[in-house]
């Protein structure tokens, strides 16, 4: 709880004379009981908003399994209720490139963001590009941020910053993920049958169509997977060869 109010507390350093920093990003970290527990500073936090030069982010150590935990626990609908978006990483190296694209979410909407580590990714490990132009941010062209901003100020009553939340700071974060393409198509291939919806390693299956008993379903990657996710690394036998012929 301490940690939490903290960090709401160090989001309000461009409003204060004196401040000896422009700004302060601030990250929290807890297990599922303990987003559970800290989610009066959070909310709080999340109504009042973050600093245009700050931001943050909220790590919550999710043990789907409860292999190392009390209880088996899960933080997407902690988050959606303390009005904050939410980033999945499903990969190592995601955790490195959503880090960078939450802050900046976070300093562009106003809002705290929330960020999903799940038990089966952060205990794994990988090697990873560090490349410090590998992410690109991207400011929206499509959404008019309103007069006075999104950011924390001070003196917004309590059901004014409800609306700033829902009516102007989530739609904003809506706007960067469109405009950072944070949401992939990954499969794209024609006469789609299934519809494959998922968020970091969860997967939901929904038939497009209606799938006769016995009928065999057979999936057509479409060329964007390939060029995008197996660009040189296709181990099929048409593939195989080219690369043998360069």
């Amino acid at each position: 709880d301490l940690a939490a109010t903290s960090v709401w507390g160090s989001q309000q350093v461009n409003l204060l004379e004196g401040a000896k920093y422009d700004g302060v990003f601030g990250i929290w970290y807890g297990k599922g009981p303990g987003v559970d527990r800290s989610g009066d500073a959070m909310k709080h936090g999340s109504y009042n908003g973050t600093s245009p030069w700050g931001g943050v982010l909220c790590l919550a150590g999710d043990d789907h399994g409860a292999k190392s935990s009390t209880i088996a626990h899960q933080s997407e609908h902690a988050f959606v209720h303390f009005a904050m978006p939410v980033l999945n990483p499903a990969t190592v190296q995601d955790y490195l490139d959503f880090g960078l694209y939450g802050f900046a979410l976070s300093r562009y909407s106003g809002c705290w963001v929330g960020f999903i580590c799940v038990t089966d990714t952060v205990e794994s490990s990988s090697s990873v590009y560090v490349d410090p132009h590998r992410v690109e941010i991207k400011m929206p062209e499509d959404f008019q941020v309103p007069e006075g901003g999104l950011n924390i100020q001070f003196g917004v009553m309590p059901l004014v910053a409800e609306q700033r939340q829902f009516q102007q700071r989530l739609l904003a974060a809506q706007a960067f993920v469109r405009a950072n393409g944070l949401d992939k198509v990954t499969l794209n291939g024609k006469n789609k049958k299934l519809g494959i919806v998922t968020t970091g390693k969860r997967v939901l299956i929904h038939a497009i169509k209606k799938i006769k008993k016995g009928e065999e379903i057979t999936v057509n990657y479409g060329k964007e997977y390939f060029d995008e996710f197996l660009k040189g690394i296709c181990g099929c036998p048409k593939c195989y060869k080219k690369s043998r012929r360069k």
